[in-house]
């Protein structure tokens, strides 16, 4: 397909991963959810984009693009692998309301939507959701035992409860 050619040859010329110079054109709320989808990680105080096989440079620039563009609260971390240091983007846990309302439209299976929702709702009730969530997990697998439903009314189900 020759947009996907026209991808590859933005993002590995001469055979090598980078983040193009335009990525602020590029990095669109579907681009930027497709992102998460694939490399991105709940943590218990935001979300880390994965980011690791990226020079240091490549990394801040799509940093910038997210705190510039979509204005998140982002940070580098670092991380020694095999005595080498990936760096890995961190959106910090007060921006992922508003990174919710970009990519949420974006995001296409319903487990994935849930790093999110999780992230929001669960780390920051833990306290009071924790019991609340297990009611609902448990009065949800005993209605599909009881119905046997598809797995995609399942699915339904669940986030008719939550």
């Amino acid at each position: 397909m020759p947009c996907l050619t026209e991808l590859h040859t933005l993002f590995y010329p001469n055979g090598v991963k980078i983040i193009p110079h335009n990525i602020y054109e590029l990095l669109t709320p579907v681009a930027l959810a497709h992102l998460i989808m694939g490399d991105g990680s709940v943590q218990r105080h935001g979300l880390i984009i994965c980011t690791n096989s990226y020079s240091i440079e490549d990394v801040v620039l799509l940093m910038n693009v997210l705190i510039i563009r979509y204005e998140l609260e982002c940070k580098i971390r670092d991380k020694r692998q095999n005595q080498k240091i990936e760096y890995l983007i961190y959106i910090r846990q007060g921006s992922m309301a508003k990174l919710h309302t970009i990519v949420w439209p974006y995001m296409h299976h319903f487990y994935i939507k849930w790093k999110i929702i999780i992230q929001i709702y669960l780390y920051s009730f833990q306290w009071l959701l924790t019991p609340i969530l297990l009611m609902i997990k448990l009065k949800f697998f005993k209605k599909i035992e009881a119905n046997r439903e598809s797995m995609c009314e399942q699915i339904l189900l669940l986030g008719k409860y939550i």
